[in-house]
Formats: C-alpha cells, sequence, structure tokens
C-alpha cells in the first residue's frame, strides 16, 4: 500500500491541478490533472496497479503508458519523502 506521508507535505487543488509543498525543504511540486488524479487516491491509500487500472478506466491512456507515468511520479515523489510505501 502506498500512501501519502501526511506530516510532510501540504497540499491545494487549483484548478485541474493539484500544488504540492514540501514541509522540510519548502520545495514544491505541480501535478497536472493526471497527476491530481494519482494524488487523490494516494490520499486515501493505493497501490500502482490500482493506480494504472484507475488511468485507463479514467483517461484515454493505454497500460503501458499509463504504467510509465505512475512509475515516474511514485519515484518522484519517493524521492522528495511525500509518500510512504
Amino acid at each position: 500500500m502506498i500512501q501519502v506521508d501526511h506530516d510532510a507535505v501540504a497540499w491545494s487543488e487549483v484548478g485541474d491541478e493539484v500544488i504540492l509543498l514540501h514541509l522540510a525543504d519548502s520545495e514544491y511540486m505541480e501535478l497536472n490533472e493526471t497527476g491530481a488524479h494519482m494524488w487523490h487516491q494516494l490520499l486515501a491509500g493505493t497501490t500502482a496497479d490500482d493506480l494504472v487500472a484507475s488511468l485507463v478506466g479514467v483517461f484515454d491512456v493505454d497500460a503501458e503508458t499509463a504504467r510509465s507515468d505512475v512509475t515516474t511520479l511514485l519515484a518522484e515523489l519517493r524521492e522528495c519523502g511525500l509518500v510512504i510505501g
């Protein structure tokens, strides 16, 4: 299970995007509509496979592209310490 580290991040929605602020170093990250969709699922806790399935179901994207997007975003969020798992 992958979930947001609520103690490490503040976030806000701006239109279809989500802006993340890493509280330890004041670095921010902007997520587009696809990233924002994944972020909302991560708030409750999810798996990479569930994120892929959700992207395929909601957006016009194939599973291979969705998996690549999920892998990339999760790597960035883990590197910043914003997700656990």
